[in-house]
């Protein structure tokens, strides 16, 4: 029996692996596809990401893979007003947000836990739990290669993503009804940036939202979010038509739908979704395994990164403490809810605010006369000030009052 299974390979997955196994954990990496593979995505990473790269030790082999800088964040109103915030403004200069393709960050991570001691496994296509006759989580099972195989370890952490495989055997997926939407990722080939490159997130007319990050000179990797409802109305089939189509709807876009396309459309969703629990015995669950709201803050991969870091933190205490792990488990869900918590209740304060097109509209306006307020705003969602620094009352009278 080994230490750790890790399924899934994404960010939080390769995060976690590397931290325990730098930790000398003996542990297996288990990736379904095969290195390099696209991931839908908004392929934007925020400061914080950066700085729990760092952290890791993992910052020089993704740097390695070339990634864009973006030193200002453009973010444009539904009428087309916009406002600007640079990395120098949130005080992040020396560490901006960057852009880089999940084929190559993804890559390079999972190359990391290699260096690190983990023994990566691609191929692997996990079909669920191991269960003891408690019900514990012993290992997976795997289809590899069209046999079955099975991996027993001390602990397993699922890093399986959206719709958890892993959690879906436990009955742990919570749907989030009220806010069903799906995204679609395409990159187009293009003039640009003219100047230095900047995030941009432009409303739609509709209630979605459209994202743009350069990955390189002339690359531009663009991210829609819809409602479920404009989809399935529209979509039939031709997912391609529909998000030129769409393209046309944002006033500071329109021009990219007369570009070349590169690559398909992907499209993901539903977007949100939660878990009835993160931890149970043998298990934890991290990254989008354990849940996701909504992408338009761009935290998720930081949102991945930590949660792996606080993952494999409880998982060597559960390793110390064999036969009397579960508290140690536990451990994790709790301090997940309260590094979250907070976080997730801002993405949700801004998605009430989007919804409601005339005060989206007033809070543009205000961001725009108050760069002060702009700043403090985005350096709460790029992780950079505490979320208690927009989630209080003083903040939101100056932004609405």
């Amino acid at each position: 029996m080994i230490d750790v299974v890790v399924v899934g390979a994404g960010p939080a997955g390769s995060a976690a692996a590397a931290w325990l196994a730098a930790a000398g954990c003996d542990v297996w990496l288990l990736e379904r596809a095969h290195f390099p593979r696209p991931k839908p995505c908004g392929e934007f990473f925020n400061p914080g990401c950066v700085r729990e790269l760092a952290a890791l030790g993992a910052w020089p082999q993704v740097e390695a893979a070339s990634p864009q800088p973006h030193r200002h964040w453009r973010l444009v109103s539904r009428q087309g007003r916009l406002f600007t915030v640079s990395a120098a403004d949130l005080g992040v200069e020396a560490t901006p947000a960057f852009a880089l393709s999940r084929e190559r960050f993804d890559a390079a991570l999972a190359g990391y836990a290699v260096r690190c001691g983990a023994r990566l496994l691609e191929g692997w296509n996990v079909r669920g739990p191991l269960l003891d006759g408690r019900g514990r989580v012993v290992g997976v099972g795997a289809r590899v290669a069209g046999r079955l195989r099975e991996v027993r370890a001390r602990v397993v952490i699922a890093a399986d993503g959206p719709r958890s495989v892993l959690a879906r055997h436990l009955n742990l997926l919570r749907p989030v009804p009220r806010y069903r939407r799906f995204g679609l990722v395409t990159r187009y080939e293009t003039e640009g940036p003219a100047g230095e490159p900047a995030l941009e997130m432009h409303l739609g007319p509709t209630g979605g939202y459209c994202g743009l990050a350069w990955q390189g000179p002339g690359i531009a990797h663009l991210a829609m979010v819809v409602p479920a409802t404009e989809l399935s109305r529209k979509l039939s089939g031709r997912v391609g038509e529909y998000f030129t189509e769409a393209l046309a709807r944002y006033p500071l876009l329109g021009e990219q739908r007369q570009r070349r396309r590169r690559g398909p459309v992907w499209t993901t969703g539903p977007i949100a979704w939660r878990t009835r629990r993160q931890a149970w015995p043998g298990l934890l669950l991290v990254g989008d395994a354990a849940g996701f709201y909504d992408p338009f803050t761009g935290q998720g991969i930081t949102f991945a990164l930590h949660t792996a870091r606080l993952a494999a933190e409880a998982t060597l205490a559960a390793l110390a403490r064999p036969g009397d792990d579960w508290e140690a488990l536990r451990a994790y869900e709790r301090q997940r809810a309260a590094w979250l918590r907070p976080k997730i209740a801002l993405q949700v304060a801004i998605q009430a605010v989007l919804a409601r097109p005339w005060l989206a509209e007033r809070a543009w306006e205000r961001l725009g006369r108050r760069p002060s307020l702009a700043t403090r705003l985005l350096a709460a969602t790029a992780d950079v000030v505490p979320v208690e620094e927009v989630l209080n009352r003083s903040f939101l009278a100056a932004l609405f009052a």
